[in-house]
């Protein structure tokens, strides 16, 4: 069994078409509003977040993290990545793999981004924090990371 789950393995880092990037931590202190700051830069893809205030039609006014991702090849590409997200400096996510696993495909020489809107590109965006008067809980996102960002490109 061993010798099986070895020979899979490196049979998978052989002949996948992946590329595996080392990403940091980003802290969320003194970000200034709506400014894209990049997260990854290369010749394949860049990846930028910004801090955004949303105003929904429905729920509490909120601070979020909006990322923007540019596909820089001819070739469609797929994205994966564990979303790693620190509230009040205790990790949130860390122990919930299949649940902050997020997934997107981009075409060749495309880019994406995430906005406020409650129902699209839940991938590229990420709750800081409420800013509505009305809510008083102060429970807010100190840094995240896109922890073992892989892309493949067909």
């Amino acid at each position: 069994m061993k010798l099986f789950l070895t020979s899979t393995l490196v049979f998978f880092c052989l002949f996948s078409k992946g590329q595996s990037y080392q990403t940091d931590s980003i802290s969320i202190k003194n970000i200034i509003v709506d400014d894209w700051i990049t997260y990854l830069s290369n010749s394949d893809v860049e990846i930028n977040y910004k801090v955004s205030q949303c105003d929904p039609s429905i729920g509490y006014d909120s601070e979020m993290i909006l990322l923007r991702v540019e596909n820089k090849t001819s070739s469609d590409i797929l994205m994966d990545w564990h979303m790693i997200l620190y509230y009040s400096q205790t990790c949130k996510t860390c122990d919930y793999f299949d649940e902050y696993h997020y997934s997107i495909s981009l075409p060749a020489n495309n880019e994406i981004q995430g906005n406020c809107d409650i129902n699209s590109n839940y991938q590229l965006k990420i709750f800081s924090k409420f800013i509505d008067p009305n809510y008083t809980l102060n429970e807010q996102l100190t840094s995240f990371e896109l922890r073992g960002l892989t892309v493949q490109m067909d």
